[in-house]
């Protein structure tokens, strides 16, 4: 019988490859090891560790793990899927971030529905060394031109134990915010110690942006729109039970479904777009 952190690791998995699906519209061939790996993860000066925090706990409940191959490999797919051929390394590996964070927001769900209670992403953010407790398994992606890259996917001792029994020792600290993405969290460490950017941006914080919400859109000739009259049915390119669109400047910024608050509409986030995904929505 799979062990919690060994089905957590294949809903990492599923979920990093619909992800990428997704942005890339490309499909990786993503499988996770049964075996739980003991040895820790080699070249450490060169790893990429991203710690995730959950609602539900102040301390990091998961850890990816990758070398400079997988988050390039990653990162630079999804932005030439989105016409940018050539990008930096901070351009490449924000991209990747964010295309991890929303593959995590699904185990997090999932987790969420173990545990019986709502559970989203917390801050995230990058590590600088390789976690000595928990369990981490590897996982082995393919894309589709045959490059093979190796993600590690570690599940904190506190969740673990949360899991087995519902214990729950170090519960979420008022003092951890939630993030809505990674590049918020990521934002965070360059801001920090710069009053004159801090107080720009809290200028821009009081900036009203539009917000619209899309079921869908449809083309039609003049002399279609010109028949249009009470009663009229105009067909959306948009199946009923695909997301709608939260869009903000013409920008499609979040997905997610329909629901009545108090007698108002009102749409429950499933998925922040991704940056390269928000580009190609300007086009």
């Amino acid at each position: 019988m799979a062990t919690p952190d060994q089905l957590l690791a294949e809903e990492f998995t599923q979920q990093l490859s619909v992800t990428l699906e997704g942005m890339l519209g490309q499909s990786w061939t993503i499988e996770s090891k049964k075996a739980v790996s003991s040895d820790r993860p080699s070249e450490e000066k060169e790893l990429h560790i991203w710690g995730q925090r959950l609602t539900i706990h102040a301390d990091p409940l998961f850890r990816v793990m990758v070398g400079p191959l997988c988050w390039r490999t990653i990162g630079a797919s999804a932005l030439r899927a989105a016409g940018i051929d050539e990008a930096s390394d901070a351009d490449i590996l924000s991209t990747y971030v964010e295309i991890l964070t929303q593959a995590l927001s699904g185990v997090a769900r999932e987790v969420g529905s173990q545990v019986g209670k709502e559970v989203g992403l917390g801050k995230g953010e990058e590590e600088t060394t390789v976690p000595t407790k928990g369990k981490i398994i590897e996982i082995r992606a393919v894309d589709p031109e045959g490059v093979e890259v190796t993600l590690y996917f570690g599940v904190g001792e506190p969740l673990m134990r949360l899991l087995a029994n519902g214990e729950d020792d170090h519960p979420q600290s008022s003092s951890v915010a939630p993030a809505e993405n990674a590049s918020e969290s990521s934002g965070d460490k360059a801001r920090e110690g710069t009053p004159s950017m801090n107080s720009k941006m809290d200028l821009l914080l009081d900036v009203e942006m539009p917000v619209s919400v899309s079921f869908g859109r449809a083309q039609l000739p003049l002399k279609e729109v010109i028949k249009l009259t009470t009663g009229s049915i105009v067909e959306l390119n948009r199946n009923v039970s695909e997301p709608v669109e939260v869009i903000v400047n013409n920008c499609v910024i979040a997905r997610g479904e329909v629901v009545v608050v108090e007698g108002n509409y009102g749409i429950r986030i499933h998925q922040i777009v991704s940056r390269a995904e928000r580009i190609r929505s300007l086009d």
